[in-house]
């Protein structure tokens, strides 16, 4: 198909019945929109505002095509096949797929100009989407049977520590002080141990009115515990529990369990988790949420207690200070 093969035409030359819907994720709204206004011009005026900015109605050879973008992020491209044919639909729309790629490199040098002028962001929320994902797995776990429950524990646990890296990952990327947004300072921040991270986290962010977080509250103690969990089992250390002497006493040969647990009744070995273990670990994390809660200043609290649960959170950027929009 050749750009000389189509012609603009409006909604209202269009057929009621779609034969097929396609889309390409690998190219942009973007790139669509201003690939399609350097071949045909600017897009037509019929376009349904509530749901799309822009829509474009065009003749091919056997079809008519409706390309239009869908609440922004994403974009639709509904094929109206002459005889609605759905197979014949999705050729002549792949081949109209293959001519927006052949001119795509046209918009390359626009959309580099449009991301580094950008002042607003749509920021994924690392720690909804772990800690929902941790919180479906445990679910799992405590209506599976003993023998398959072990395997949910097992991805719970690391999908609740990605979510506590998520939560101070995300602290950091929304209240880090503007003089301290630099690419060394990230790097930095990037390799520092968990616990250290919580307990600095008032010198690095504006967000809060303590200079510290008090590391001495059993809340912290049990984080830290969960911390040193981590290290073990990320790391695949050998704990306590993986090595089991086997003792010989009068003849008889015994395969001696190691204390399988902490004081805090977490288990030193990742083959242990139960999914009571996991509850805790989640009670942990949500303790830690409201230690540093507890520790911001009030307009910044609500805030964040707001767009915790947020799995994509709208930002702002004015003066170096990012803005929840």
């Amino acid at each position: 198909m050749k750009a000389s093969d189509i012609s603009v035409c409006s909604y209202e030359d269009m057929p009621r019945s779609r034969s097929i819907l396609l889309s390409d994720p690998d190219i942009t709204p973007f790139q669509v929109y201003y690939t399609l206004k350097s071949l045909f011009g600017p897009p037509d005026e019929g376009v349904d505002e509530i749901k799309s900015q822009w829509a474009y109605y065009l003749r091919v050879p056997g079809a008519y095509i409706e390309v239009y973008d869908w609440k922004i992020e994403v974009w639709h491209m509904g094929i109206y096949e002459d005889s609605d044919d759905a197979q014949n639909a999705k050729r002549i729309g792949n081949e109209f797929l293959e001519l927006l790629r052949k001119n795509l490199p046209k918009s390359a040098g626009q959309l580099k100009r449009a991301m580094s002028e950008a002042r607003d962001f749509i920021l994924q929320n690392p720690f909804a989407l772990y800690y929902g994902s941790a919180e479906h797995l445990l679910s799992k776990a405590e209506h599976s049977s003993p023998w398959e429950a072990p395997r949910y524990c097992l991805s719970a646990f690391f999908l609740f520590i990605a979510s506590l890296e998520g939560l101070l990952n995300l602290l950091y990327e929304l209240y880090l002080k503007p003089e301290l947004r630099d690419d060394r300072i990230y790097d930095r921040l990037s390799r520092e141990q968990i616990d250290l991270k919580v307990r600095l986290a008032p010198l690095y962010c504006s967000c809060f009115r303590t200079e510290l977080i008090d590391h001495r509250t059993d809340a912290f103690k049990r984080f830290q515990a969960v911390v040193n969990l981590r290290n073990d089992f990320i790391h695949a250390n050998f704990t306590q529990p993986m090595r089991r002497p086997i003792a010989i006493y009068e003849e008889n040969i015994f395969v001696i369990e190691q204390d399988a647990r902490d004081k805090y009744g977490f288990p030193r070995g990742i083959a242990g988790l139960q999914p009571r273990d996991l509850t805790a670990i989640k009670e942990t994390i949500d303790e830690v949420i409201q230690l540093l809660l507890g520790a911001m200043k009030p307009r910044f609290r609500y805030e964040f207690e707001q767009v915790l649960s947020e799995e994509y959170i709208q930002l702002s950027i004015e003066e170096g200070e990012m803005i929840v929009i």
